[in-house]
Formats: structure tokens, sequence, C-alpha cells
């Protein structure tokens, strides 16, 4: 999921998921008419920017990714000629 964190505390989320919504239509003055329809959509990581929780979240995070990557680098087989596909897949999708 590729999100930016910009400097000024400012959050892009550019999620990959296709939502499917749907929304009542009045179709009384057609062609006339307008529909308007609102989606909220809520994240659990909301975290004001001046906050120093958010300092701590990016740092558990970076921890973690870190501890999993030397788990997973110590359980590939170590005499292989070739790298494994399992760790280029998770190393490319957990980097972004």
């Amino acid at each position: 999921m590729p999100i930016r964190l910009n400097t000024d505390g400012t959050v892009l989320w550019t999620p990959s998921i296709l939502f499917q919504t749907s929304c009542d239509i009045n179709v009384k003055y057609y062609p006339f008419d307008q529909q308007v329809c609102s989606i909220t959509l809520e994240t659990m990581f909301a975290l004001p920017a001046d906050s120093g929780e958010k300092i701590s979240l990016a740092v558990t995070i970076l921890l973690g990714y870190i501890l999993f990557l030397s788990i997973l680098s110590s359980e590939m087989p170590q005499t292989s000629l070739e790298v494994s596909v399992l760790a280029v897949y998770i190393s490319l999708k957990f980097g972004r």
C-alpha cells in the first residue's frame, strides 16, 4: 500500500484497492438532475502532525520490518546459487 508522508505531516494514501459504492438515485428531474453521494473512509493510524507518537510509530514499524527481514534471511538456504523468489518478492512488496 503506497503511502507518502510529507515533511509538514500530511499523508497521501493512494489505495490499490477497488472500492465499490452505491447510492440512491432520484430521477424525478432527469436529465436536469444532480446526484450527490458522500463516501467516508477512515484509517486507524490517524495521529496529529505535531504528536511525537508518529515518530514512535514509524520507528516501531521500521524495527519490526528489520526484524522480519532478519528472520527471513536466516531461514533461507545459504548455499544456493540464486536468490529465492520468495525473498525477492517480500523485499519488493514490503520495501516500497
